[in-house]
């Protein structure tokens, strides 16, 4: 089944990054090392996933005039609420499309289009929602393009109960010995433990040492122990007496 997720501008963020780059301006400042300021033909924009398990399918980009969209992810490490967007956070290879005054079709590289895609489903993994830097270039602006992404929703495996367990609570194991080299045959062979009360186990019919269980639970071995489960006193030989 096919998903299509559409960008939208973060209108609220944009002006957050504007205002840094104004203060940095009042004051005369410089901006941290590494940080990625804002650009006027920048715009923020977000990605929010309703499903997690994604296989990127392809781009649906419309552009009402000519120009050049370049569209910077930025990993998971950036959280715009506690701190400023660094450069090392920005994601390559960028989307890069563009449409020319004389052709109406949309153009782009498509092998950088094609990995940037499958980036954004890996991240999609991890993340909720995805933050994007719209650089709108050669005239293009804000309200001349609709942008969404299209992935195809990975079936969930659902893990089935294996085959030897049993309602009982009993198990049965199975072993194989595989046809090997010199003719050996291929022989299965299946043991079941049955649960007796109180969690032991045995395997019914196997009593190596001739020895019975009673209803008392003393084992009986003939000659050697009684139905009360006390040893049974050997009996003294009979002497006799040489006259």
């Amino acid at each position: 089944m096919s998903l299509e997720l559409t960008f939208n501008p973060d209108i609220q963020l944009t002006e957050m990054m504007r205002l840094r780059v104004q203060s940095l301006q009042q004051r005369g400042q410089k901006r941290q090392d590494g940080e990625r300021l804002l650009k006027s033909n920048e715009h923020v924009y977000r990605l929010d996933f309703s499903e997690q398990a994604l296989h990127f399918t392809c781009w649906n980009i419309r552009m009402s005039a000519p120009g050049r969209l370049n569209i910077i992810a930025t990993s998971q490490l950036w959280t715009p609420d506690l701190t400023h967007l660094m450069t090392r956070q920005l994601l390559e290879p960028t989307g890069l499309f563009w449409k020319s005054t004389d052709d109406d079709l949309l153009q782009c590289y498509e092998a950088d289009a094609q990995e940037f895609g499958e980036r954004i489903a890996e991240l999609a993994k991890v993340r909720k929602v995805m933050y994007f830097l719209f650089a709108f270039e050669d005239g293009l602006s804000l309200e001349n393009i609709e942008c969404s992404i299209e992935f195809q929703k990975k079936a969930v495996q659902v893990e089935a109960l294996p085959e030897d367990v049993h309602p009982g609570g009993g198990r049965s194991t199975k072993s194989r010995v595989d046809q090997m080299e010199g003719g050996a045959r291929e022989v299965t062979v299946e043991a079941r433990a049955d649960q007796m009360e109180g969690g032991a186990r045995r395997d019914p019919g196997h009593n190596p040492d001739g020895v019975e269980p009673t209803e008392g639970g003393a084992m009986v071995e003939e000659g050697l122990t009684t139905l009360g489960g006390r040893p049974m006193a050997a009996e003294p030989e009979a002497e006799t007496e040489s006259r």
